[in-house]
């Protein structure tokens, strides 16, 4: 008999705390994404110089090693783990170019929108690192 695996909701929360003069403010924000059939939690080992993590497009196939058909992407988190070295991504979009995002040490890159204005959507991330870094990720896909 097959098996399916019945949709969860992935929750994050992003915590925010800071006191400034004596006054606190603390922000908590919630996300929700409905319907996760697909959570993948690992991590990139990426060397010195530029590497490709991830491939998007519209295959509509089950996930092959770093492509993801864009449309059924939902949820992306890079986290550089590293304590000294800032990473860059350079984001490419199918009609739009490339963008550069530098993630600081010990900072995380989240998006949960995979389709812009104008129908532009993702085409694929790379890293650009001048050490050898870890990266863990999390990719939440309805499939």
């Amino acid at each position: 008999m097959a098996t399916t695996i019945a949709s969860s909701d992935l929750t994050t929360r992003v915590t925010e705390s800071i006191t400034l003069n004596g006054t606190v403010f603390d922000t908590v924000t919630t996300y929700t994404v409905t319907g996760v059939t697909n959570f993948v939690n690992n991590v990139f080992s990426v060397r010195t110089g530029t590497q490709r993590i991830l491939t998007f497009s519209r295959t509509s196939t089950p996930p092959i090693n770093s492509e993801y058909d864009v449309d059924d992407m939902k949820y992306l988190r890079i986290t550089n783990s590293d304590d000294t070295t800032s990473v860059t991504l350079n984001v490419t979009y199918l009609t739009s170019g490339t963008q550069d995002i530098v993630i600081p040490p010990q900072g995380s890159f989240i998006i949960t929108e995979f389709t812009f204005g104008g129908g532009d959507t993702l085409s694929n991330i790379d890293v650009v690192t001048t050490a050898d870094v870890d990266l863990p990720y999390a990719i939440a896909l309805k499939q």
